[in-house]
């Protein structure tokens, strides 16, 4: 099977798909997108010319608006339903206290809120300020995290007597160790790349804008998503303890609809965070791809109307 022809050179700023050379028609000719690579233009449109996609992506927003409607309702409904036990919240009945207060599942469910929050927003701001000083340093230490993480886990399993997850957690660890080893002379072109987006970001503040409002879009959606999930679970928890027999006096009952509910979760939140981690690549894409064109022509970065 022979190879497909490469790409051919722009002719007068498009590609000649004519142009291109035969190759054996027996073989099985490839239909994906061939992407336009950018031309130099007078105008924005023509620099970046958006045709129409190849790709339809109605279906995925439907799934997508559906899940949310779903886990939004169910959510909702599991508030509700533990706003009738009384589970969630607890009415003072003291005369000096006529607020509502906090049982201590509530305080708790705070109290992870603060840490989930806080924690990886002070860590977030080291990591950057590390990229920024020692790129090098950083992948490092990223890559070196994973397999440590694993080892600590074997080792606490094995401790606890749980020999099996020791073994795999030990196992992961290893294989992760090694894949560091094997890709360690790649670290330099990964820290150049780190570097070169530091620079472009540091040129360019309005990309670090555009990080930042997704960092706390990402934040708030991260809280709400936590609140709702650990709802669930309360909820789900006290149907099937209720239903429980509890012959051995502290058996565990898990019903099979809420072993659904909780895949069901988890696939929520998974697909949410990968739809607003894309929205935040294109969105950041377009604006690098603006900043190339106004370098290219300055006078078109003006703004239209003059205060």
């Amino acid at each position: 099977m022979s190879i497909p022809p490469p790409y051919a050179e722009p002719v007068n700023g498009r590609y000649d798909y004519s142009a291109l050379p035969p190759y054996d028609e027996g073989d099985t000719k490839w239909d994906f997108e061939i992407p336009e690579k950018p031309v130099p233009a007078p105008e924005y449109d023509d620099a970046f010319p958006i045709n129409e996609p190849v790709y339809n992506d109605k279906v995925f927003t439907y799934i997508f608006t559906i899940v949310v409607i779903a886990f939004t309702g169910l959510a909702h409904y599991s508030y509700k339903s533990l706003s009738n036990n009384h589970t969630f919240w607890d009415t003072s009945t003291n005369s000096n206290d006529m607020g509502a207060q906090l049982t201590k599942s509530a305080r708790y469910l705070y109290m992870f809120v603060s840490v989930t929050t806080i924690t990886p927003l002070v860590c977030s701001t080291f990591l950057l300020l590390l990229v920024y000083l020692c790129p090098t340093a950083f992948i490092i230490i990223s890559f070196l995290l994973v397999p440590l993480s694993l080892f600590t886990f074997a080792f606490s399993s094995f401790w606890a007597g749980a020999i099996l997850p020791a073994l795999l957690f030990g196992v992961l660890g290893t294989l992760m160790m090694a894949f560091m080893f094997n890709n360690f002379s790649r670290f330099s072109f990964s820290a150049l790349m780190l570097k070169l987006v530091v620079s472009a970001m540091t040129k360019y503040p309005s990309t670090i804008l555009v990080s930042f409002m997704s960092s706390i879009i990402t934040a708030f959606i991260s809280i709400v998503y936590m609140v709702s999930l650990v709802m669930i679970v309360n909820w789900r928890t006290l149907g099937d303890d209720t239903n429980c027999p509890h012959t051995n006096g502290n058996d565990v009952c898990v019903s099979t609809v809420s072993i659904f509910v909780y895949l069901f979760a988890m696939f929520s939140g998974f697909y949410i965070f990968q739809v607003l981690q894309n929205t935040t690549h294109v969105i950041l894409a377009g604006v690098f791809s603006s900043w190339y064109f106004f370098d290219t022509y300055p006078e078109q970065s003006k703004p239209k109307i003059t205060c």
